[in-house]
């Protein structure tokens, strides 16, 4: 049996104040075949079982930003979960800030094309087995802003897949400079016919308002910009017997970022070697 659950953090002031709001539901089982300061959250797993016990420390929903001047700056997000009718598969979340890419001037319409590769690795087999998509978007706009705007053009894909591990790729490349910038995450499906309790990776989405309602939409990064006043973190858990109790618990842990001024714009970048470039991985002192 299958186990999906959520749970909402929801802002309730300026200062950051979140209040929870859980769900549960079960799925069929599943074939064997507002400001500049942003938020970085976290979390960390914990379900028990009886006597014994499991804990995920090293939880990861995306990556960090990578930033390399004249490249397209993307970050990418590769989760392994269940859909609704319970079949396995993977979500390839890719997040493209419009700034970096380069545009040309046709007919008044500020125009970049970019190719997005995705490449995915069943790397638990004796044999990795792998398989490639590209996709071409072209990004346009009529207003010249669009070259520095720094909100981003996000890519959501999914790709059905066995249980199992997987290494994902995914290239960006900028058509008009030929630049290309590479992300790699890893992921897993857990196999729903196995004996033991199995935990899928954990799903970061944020609340975003469109004419047609709010929706939940992938985040591919902790940068999490204060904007979003609703997180959602969804995940998903394998256990052989659905009369079997379960307990999760779940800890939120926040940090401030981006606190300082902004930087002059006459300082030279930081070196990819430094600190102000690296920063500091705190589960990992």
């Amino acid at each position: 049996m299958i186990v999906v659950y959520e749970r909402s953090l929801r802002k309730r002031n300026q200062t950051g104040l979140y209040i929870n709001r859980n769900c549960q539901q079960e799925l069929p089982k599943a074939n064997a075949k507002g400001n500049a300061m942003k938020l970085r959250y976290v979390g960390l797993l914990l379900f028990l079982v009886g006597c014994a016990s499991q804990e995920a420390t090293t939880v990861q929903s995306g990556g960090g930003y990578q930033y390399r001047k004249g490249f397209p700056e993307v970050t990418l997000s590769a989760i392994g979960i269940f859909d609704e009718a319970g079949l396995p598969g993977i979500n390839v979340a890719a997040d493209i800030v419009y700034g970096s890419l380069i545009y040309k001037n046709v007919s008044n319409s500020f125009q970049s094309e970019i190719t997005i590769e995705v490449q995915i690795i069943q790397t638990d087999l004796p044999v990795p087995t792998s398989f490639n998509k590209s996709f071409k978007f072209t990004v346009a706009d009529d207003d010249n802003q669009i070259t520095t705007r720094q909100d981003v053009f996000s890519f959501q894909q999914r790709f059905p897949a066995r249980p199992g591990k997987y290494t994902v790729n995914v290239s960006v490349t900028d058509e008009q400079s030929k630049k290309v910038t590479n992300r790699t995450t890893k992921t897993q499906i857990p196999n729903p016919e196995s004996d033991q309790i199995l935990l899928t990776d954990i799903n970061l989405l944020a609340r975003v308002d469109t004419t047609g309602g709010a929706v939940f939409t992938p985040l591919t990064t902790y940068d999490v910009p204060s904007r979003f006043d609703t997180l959602k973190f969804q995940y998903q858990i394998t256990k052989p017997d659905p009369e079997q109790r379960l307990d999760v618990s779940m800890r939120l842990l926040k940090f401030k970022m981006d606190s300082i001024p902004a930087r002059s714009m006459y300082l030279r970048d930081y070196s990819p070697s430094e600190i102000g470039y690296k920063g500091i991985d705190i589960r990992s002192p």
